[in-house]
């Protein structure tokens, strides 16, 4: 079929709702015309939890199939765990999982689609190798940058990227074995910090094609698109289900995740709000992003303690 567009996204069973959210949303927003088929690299999925989301994702795009693989071999990689998991090194898995296929679309499930993936889609015959957007965070850069220099080896920050939402060029990858020097950075590297971000940096970062932002904001740098503008929002660092330990906020773009959520599974927002947070909680961190954000005093001050601490920007913008 040729208007069939490849999306793969993975989760281990505890972030399930960031999944659901996350295909929902990109459902939602593509054109309807095109054929949807979702990879997703699942752990520990229950049977009846895999035909929920099926479902869900049919309802919100018809022309839709959703295909699960079981990616618990990846324990078995010799690799450092990140966020006490190996998952993330499942990605790295796609050339062989979808063996079929000529390119895959990759997206976190930490990511809420406000834009048509069928145009990330089409993008695909401008990626040689790898497609990402370029990392924003401050505080990554600085700290990838201090690893890979302590390791004697090259960064250079306006050539990092953010490997949560990609295009993979699956049929070069396989030809090109591609993804085995980044294997073997992960092998033969040890301290690294962001998984198999950092290992493909380190392998073949200069073959990353580099993608428009729009494909990959973070919220808390602030949103420069006009209102109804489609962007992917990645809250890398700031997931809705868990506010910062850093800022203990729930901040506007937060909360329209929970909206989606909501919609998803068929509840009021303060209900899927108390899946994650006790009543006292939802008050205070809310509570703190308006005063900061609404009071200017106040905003300004924090814009410097963030400054002065190496945190870079929090530029949340208002809904």
């Amino acid at each position: 079929m040729d208007n069939v567009v490849e999306i793969a996204l993975l989760s281990a069973w505890n972030y399930f709702r960031g999944m659901a959210v996350a295909c929902c949303s990109i459902a939602r927003r593509a054109d309807p015309e095109a054929f949807l088929r979702f990879h997703i690299l699942q752990s520990q999925f229950t049977e009846e939890g895999m035909r929920w989301l099926e479902d869900r994702i049919k309802s919100f795009h018809v022309h839709s199939e959703v295909v699960f693989h079981d990616v618990s071999e990846v324990d078995q990689l010799d690799l450092p765990a990140y966020s006490a998991s190996k998952m993330t090194y499942a990605r790295l898995l796609l050339p062989k999982l979808l063996p079929e296929a000529e390119a895959v679309v990759y997206s976190d499930v930490d990511t809420l689609w406000f834009a048509d993936v069928c145009e990330l889609w089409k993008l695909r015959h401008e990626v040689p190798l790898v497609g990402c957007s370029r990392e924003q965070s401050a505080g990554t850069l600085a700290m990838e940058r201090a690893w890979f220099e302590s390791n004697g080896l090259p960064f250079d920050e306006r050539r990092y990227f953010c490997a949560g939402v990609a295009v993979y060029n699956l049929r070069e990858i396989r030809q090109r074995d591609a993804f085995a020097p980044v294997l073997e950075f992960g092998r033969t590297h040890r301290g690294y910090n962001c998984a198999d971000q950092s290992m493909m940096y380190g392998a073949i970062g200069n073959e990353v094609t580099l993608l428009p932002d729009k494909w990959q904001t973070f919220p808390r740098n602030g949103i420069k698109t006009k209102r109804g503008e489609p962007i992917v929002l990645h809250y890398a660092g700031e997931a809705p289900w868990k506010a910062s330990r850093i800022t203990k906020m729930l901040t506007d773009t937060q909360l329209l995740w929970f909206d989606m959520c909501a919609e998803v599974f068929g509840e009021t927002k303060w209900r899927s709000l108390r899946k994650f947070y006790k009543v006292w909680e939802i008050v205070a961190y809310r509570a703190v992003f308006l005063a900061i954000f609404r009071i200017p005093p106040l905003h300004a001050l924090f814009r410097v303690w963030l400054r002065r601490t190496g945190r870079g920007p929090f530029e949340e913008s208002l809904r």
